[in-house]
């Protein structure tokens, strides 16, 4: 997911989650044991200065169009 996430790559980490929850993980895991931490590292690296604020956008774009599949 993290990679996925880093390339801003909607896609790959909505199908990601769509495959985590046809696998049966609930919505709970998928948000707080997936998401959450993925979301983290991101504020992390951002924080160091390892991304830019549109690398940031990106990111998190990616990663709330995966939280809309859950």
């Amino acid at each position: 997911m993290l990679a996925a996430v880093t390339e801003g790559d909607a896609g790959t980490a909505f199908h990601l989650v769509q495959d985590l929850m046809d696998g049966g993980m609930g919505f709970d895991e998928v948000m707080f044991d997936i998401l959450t931490p993925v979301q983290a590292e991101l504020g992390t690296r951002w924080a160091f200065g390892d991304y830019t604020i549109s690398e940031e956008h990106a990111a998190t774009a990616a990663v709330e169009a995966a939280a809309e599949t859950a």
